[in-house]
């Protein structure tokens, strides 16, 4: 509804189908190529979410993910309670419009509290 693109992996993909939330398909590492980590590499993504899984492969390619996103410079959360704050912000900041201001514009300059 905010005017993102989303990719997901298959299981992603399913829950948000199911959910009417729309995603295009990105496949895992194992799966085949181009992969999520070849498109983050490749500069395809604005934004990462990838959960921690422990252990076995899932681990591993959950690693592969987050480090891939760090070298490209590319905001990645791993949870999601603050997926959920980043929506609510993006939600708002779609709502209204916000400005700059100085830091001294908002405190008293010399006094102390």
């Amino acid at each position: 509804q905010l005017g993102y693109r989303i990719y997901a992996t298959a299981g992603t993909l399913a829950l948000l189908s199911s959910r009417g939330i729309p995603a295009r398909p990105v496949y895992k590492i194992r799966e085949r190529r181009p992969h999520l980590v070849d498109m983050i590499r490749e500069g395809q993504f604005d934004l990462v979410i990838n959960t921690i899984s422990v252990g076995g492969d899932q681990e591993r390619e959950g690693f592969l993910i987050r480090r891939a996103a760090v070298e490209q410079g590319i905001l990645c959360f791993t949870s999601l309670d603050t997926v959920r704050a980043a929506l609510e912000a993006l939600r708002d900041r779609h709502r209204q419009t916000f400005s700059v201001h100085p830091l001294n514009e908002w405190l008293h300059v010399g006094q102390v509290r």
